[in-house]
């Protein structure tokens, strides 16, 4: 669709249009039998972004990135737009704990795992130093029931890749374990 047709779609109401990792479906052509096809989209979504882009139009374009694909982020960032890292949000285990387990955080009973992981932190001893005791004994809360350190260890991990899936790929081994010690445990 060329830029006009695009902006008829946003004269009656505005219109949003979501891509998720939308290098995934663009790496899904042969460049070699697709030429063509290739084109074409890569014009589809110049023309999207370029509408998008135009304060006068109702469209909006969500699309997530995987930072893989040169191709993709050269049409993406044509326009200029406004971009999100979210491995910079400082959410990232609250995306975790929120995506790997049904009970919501407010569900927890913050008061058992406060004296869980108060108990935890007494036994710590020398070598192991804690500069804020308060401060990281809050931070294990809201982590629980992960360990703050291995979430940092994770995401360094992760984040050193050339790919940048880290909370992706934190929450692919956080889900394994738990997946995994849960199978394991007898609970009866």
């Amino acid at each position: 669709p060329t830029t006009e047709h695009l902006e008829q779609l946003t004269e009656e109401e505005p219109v949003a249009i979501f891509f998720d990792e939308i290098e995934t479906w663009w790496e899904s052509f042969d460049k070699s039998e697709n030429e063509e096809l290739l084109e074409r989209n890569e014009f589809f979504l110049q023309h999207l972004f370029e509408v998008a882009n135009d304060p006068q139009e109702d469209l909006f374009a969500f699309a997530t990135l995987l930072d893989k694909s040169q191709d993709i982020k050269r049409i993406v960032n044509r326009t200029n737009p406004y971009a999100v890292d979210m491995n910079d949000t400082g959410d990232r285990e609250q995306i975790i704990l929120h995506r790997l387990f049904e009970t919501r955080q407010d569900d927890v009973d913050e008061k058992a795992v406060r004296d869980i992981v108060s108990e935890y932190v007494d036994h710590y001893n020398y070598p192991i130093e804690i500069d804020e005791p308060k401060r990281y004994e809050n931070r294990m809360v809201v982590t629980y029931p992960f360990h703050p350190e291995l979430l940092d260890l994770l995401d360094d991990v992760y984040d050193a890749g050339r790919e940048r899936q880290s909370v992706r790929g934190v929450m692919n081994v956080l889900a394994d374990t738990v997946r995994r010690k849960y199978n394991e445990t007898d609970l009866f």
